[in-house]
């Protein structure tokens, strides 16, 4: 293929599978031309087992969640779809890239942070969250036999900023890191949130 990777950009540690790691790709276009590169839409899981030299890793299994995702997207009139139309930029205030992923406080929810698009549509200054409720039930392995089921959206004030990366400390406490969508030069600024 042409654009063979995946583009990993969230990844985060199951709280209840011990070795078990689940990563995202950033289901963004490409570069210029801002074309749509398939192998960033998916959502897939590893396994580690051993230590030191022993360690291996291996994997579980993917979903390809972007039409899912897009579909929750556009039916709170965030505009996924069109945001992520080829010849937008991934990286504008109304381009689409997802950069964080970690449990919610519950354990059983899993958080998706965008750095793009910032929401709402009309002026876009908050950051989005999308909650996928039940994921590892869900998830099955990379076997899910329905669609996800996501949860109420959550919207954060982050100065115009979308989430970079998004950590939970053990504590409950969580951190993000939040950037300018259209600038990997501007200023980041770190948060500290309840989750």
């Amino acid at each position: 293929p042409s654009s063979p990777e995946v583009d990993v950009e969230g990844a985060t540690r199951s709280t209840s599978i011990a070795g078990r790691m689940y990563w995202t790709g950033s289901m963004s276009n490409g570069k210029l031309p801002f074309d749509d590169k398939p192998n960033r839409e998916r959502l897939f899981a590893t396994q580690v087992s051993g230590t030191g030299d022993s360690t291996s890793i291996s994997f579980v299994g993917y979903y390809n969640i972007k039409n899912a995702l897009f579909a929750w997207g556009d039916s709170l009139g965030y505009a996924f779809t069109t945001s992520a139309s080829a010849g937008v930029d991934p990286k504008a205030f109304n381009g689409f890239s997802l950069e964080g992923m970690v449990f919610g406080p519950d354990s059983t929810t899993m958080y998706l942070g965008l750095r793009a698009p910032l929401v709402p549509t009309g002026f876009r200054t908050k950051a989005v969250i999308a909650p996928i409720l039940n994921f590892e039930s869900w998830f099955n392995n990379g076997n899910p036999t329905t669609s996800p089921v996501f949860g109420a959206p959550i919207e954060l004030d982050l100065d115009l900023r979308g989430i970079r990366d998004i950590i939970r400390l053990t504590n409950g406490t969580y951190l993000i890191v939040a950037g300018s969508p259209a600038d990997d030069a501007g200023v980041n600024n770190l948060y500290k949130w309840s989750g």
